[in-house]
């Protein structure tokens, strides 16, 4: 059984499937995130002040020449527009700040056709201990208590001086009333 295949590249279909984007690994600070939990159905992370280096994977599920699917994203509340990573499959954020950021990836197929609906992830950094309204509230107060404490301290000392000037001004008039009762 030997033949000719005849074959022309014009007539090869061009790839129509959308593939949906998933989330496929998460690093906060080097280390795996959600290792009990299913990271693709994730929609929320809540870290602390001090997790705020993340690298982020995540896939588009297309497998026909799947090494050209390409990737772009946005973290809201930080980028204003959309960030082309081409076939990086892998995001790196480094010191975010605190707040609420939403994470969107968007993966085209290996000829070139988007997936408008993307992959989101809720980030939320808590705030630092000193940025906390708590913390601001306690601070205020110290403050306040202590420029009473100063302010106090300094009312204190000014009447003590006035009593004490009353106090020489009252034995002077009075020394001066006696050295005249004296002379006359």
């Amino acid at each position: 059984n030997s033949g000719c295949l005849k074959f022309n590249p014009k007539y090869v279909p061009d790839n129509s499937y959308i593939p949906p984007v998933y989330l496929t690994s998460i690093k906060v600070n080097g280390t795996e995130y959600g290792s009990n939990c299913d990271i693709s159905r994730l929609k929320e992370i809540k870290l602390d002040y001090e997790d705020r280096n993340l690298v982020i994977s995540f896939a588009a599920l297309n497998f026909r020449h799947s090494d050209n699917n390409a990737y772009k994203y946005i973290l809201e509340q930080h980028n204003k527009s959309w960030i082309s990573i081409g076939k990086s499959r892998e995001i790196n954020f480094a010191n975010l700040s605190y707040g609420e950021y939403l994470l969107k990836i968007m993966g085209s197929n290996n000829d070139g056709l988007w997936n408008n609906k993307p992959a989101v992830l809720k980030i939320i950094i808590q705030p630092p201990i000193w940025a906390n309204n708590y913390y601001r509230a306690l601070a205020i107060l110290i403050t306040l208590t202590i420029l009473y404490w100063i302010f106090n301290g300094k009312l204190k000392n000014l009447r003590r001086e006035k009593e004490l000037q009353k106090n020489f001004s009252r034995q002077l008039m009075e020394s001066q009333e006696d050295e005249r009762r004296r002379l006359s």
